[in-house]
């Protein structure tokens, strides 16, 4: 939740002007002091085998989404490996923001 993206959802702004909004990635919903906070609640559908990952801005700012679904369908790495991987691309492609990337996955169980 940024400035730049709630103007973008209320139609102030258009998706080109975002990175062009003065303090655009100042942050408009945290926890803090304030006595109360606004989240959002969403539920997803996940398959056995399904990846999700959680990342901070340092990420998806860098790193565009066709390499990072690139690397997290390649079978031959493990999740860390695959974390590891998209933190030194973002680091080396700029390495401004922090970046931290956790992945998941549904395994089925065994009966």
């Amino acid at each position: 939740h940024s400035l730049g993206k709630e103007l973008l959802a209320s139609g102030v702004i258009t998706e080109d002007q975002v990175d062009k909004v003065p303090k655009g990635n100042a942050i408009t919903r945290y926890f803090g002091s304030r006595g109360e906070v606004e989240l959002d609640f969403n539920q997803i559908e996940v398959s056995n085998g399904d990846i999700l990952m959680l990342a901070t801005d340092g990420l998806n700012k860098e790193v565009d989404e066709g390499k990072i679904n690139q690397i997290l369908n390649d079978s031959n790495i493990s999740l860390g490996e695959m974390s590891a991987k998209l933190i030194n691309l973002a680091n080396e492609l700029s390495g401004f923001d922090n970046v931290t990337v956790l992945l998941m996955s549904q395994f089925s169980e065994e009966d």
